[in-house]
């Protein structure tokens, strides 16, 4: 926003008050005309107000940004409180975030796990009603792997505490399965060691930046999951990121295979076939990952 890299165009509301207050104003750190985006009327329980960015293909997005009017020292609006959605082809939900409390700094919240969207909605929301001004910042990156969506065997609850379970996946969910959406399996975001794991980060159980499953949820059979693109892809690499801690019972898979399609019954013969190597030997509570580079992902802001 700030740099200017989305265009006015791509910036829009559900109204202005006028329109040197009007959404492509909504810039953090610019100073142009009455300073950012100011709705035509009030902003209460029962009277919504809302301000889209539209990032034209999906991105991860790892952090948002908020500020009110400065307006040059004259500004005195900023929202207390606001509502966050995102959205994708076939895709339609939301976050709930702490805004702001001055006019003039601005209030970064980190997304964690990160979402991926193609367009950011930023609901101004207030208990009573209140006159808000609002300029944004979005960070991330470009998601440049062309995926729809995956579908599969949602994670596992493990004791002591371990949150295992796909946490961000914002598709169907049915008892233990995930379907047409993303998540955690391709945000971009690496898992720590084992001994950095957050516990009860953002409300959630010791182990939410990862994904994992157990033999018994499983019940002997592999697991599948399956990865839909918007168009036919060529594949030069596959890595897989993942841990194991003798310790604490985490083991890694004896092989993995790896079946390849154009369409979601119609798979080629030749299959893809590895054993799980090891990169090196780690310590007992050290990630142990396999040959190959980590994915890409955006760094944090």
């Amino acid at each position: 926003m700030e740099s200017g890299d989305i265009p006015d165009e791509a910036i829009t509301a559900s109204s202005s008050h006028n329109h040197i207050v009007g959404p492509h104003n909504a810039r953090v750190r610019k100073e142009k005309e009455g300073g950012a985006w100011c709705p035509k009327d009030q902003v209460s329980e029962s009277a919504r107000e809302s301000l889209t960015v539209d990032l034209a293909a999906v991105h991860v997005v790892t952090a948002v940004g908020t500020q009110g009017r400065f307006g040059n020292g004259d500004g005195k609006e900023y929202t207390e409180e606001y509502m966050l959605e995102y959205w994708r082809p076939g895709l339609d939900s939301f976050r709930s975030f702490t805004g702001n409390v001055n006019t003039y700094l601005e209030q970064k919240n980190q997304l964690a796990p990160p979402l991926l969207a193609t367009k950011v909605r930023f609901i101004p929301i207030s208990s009573h009603p209140r006159t808000v001004c609002l300029r944004v910042e979005l960070y991330g990156c470009n998601a440049t792997g062309g995926l729809l969506s995956y579908e599969g065997v949602d994670g596992a609850v493990r004791d002591p505490g371990f949150q295992l379970g796909d946490d961000s996946y914002d598709g169907a969910r049915g008892p233990g399965l995930l379907r047409h959406g993303l998540g955690q399996l391709y945000d971009g975001e690496l898992g720590r060691p084992l001994n950095q794991l957050q516990l009860q980060a953002y409300g959630r159980g010791k182990g939410w930046e990862w994904v994992g499953w157990s033999r018994r949820q499983l019940e002997g059979q592999p697991l599948i999951l399956i990865f839909t693109f918007e168009s036919m892809r060529n594949f030069t690499l596959l890595s897989l990121h993942a841990f194991a801690s003798q310790e604490d019972d985490f083991g890694l898979p004896s092989k993995v295979e790896v079946y390849f399609g154009d369409n979601a019954t119609n798979y080629h013969e030749q299959v893809l076939t590895s054993p799980f190597h090891l990169a090196r030997r780690a310590g007992p509570r050290e990630p142990q990952p396999n040959l190959g580079p980590p994915p890409p992902h955006c760094q944090r802001p």
